[in-house]
C-alpha cells in the first residue's frame, strides 16, 4: 500500500471523476477553451 491509497478520502469517487475528465479530453482532444471542456464534463457526469 502506498501513501496515496491511505490519503484519498473518497477513492472510488475520485477515480470516477478523474476517469470522466480523461474521457472528455480523449474525445475532444486539445485546443478548446476551458468552458467547452467544462460543459462536456457536466454532460458526461449527468449521464453517469
Amino acid at each position: 500500500m502506498n501513501i496515496i491509497d491511505t490519503q484519498v478520502l473518497y477513492k472510488k469517487e475520485s477515480y470516477r471523476i478523474v476517469g470522466a475528465a480523461m474521457e472528455v479530453h480523449k474525445v475532444l482532444g486539445c485546443g478548446f477553451s476551458e468552458a467547452i471542456y467544462q460543459e462536456a464534463f457536466e454532460m458526461l457526469c449527468s449521464s453517469i
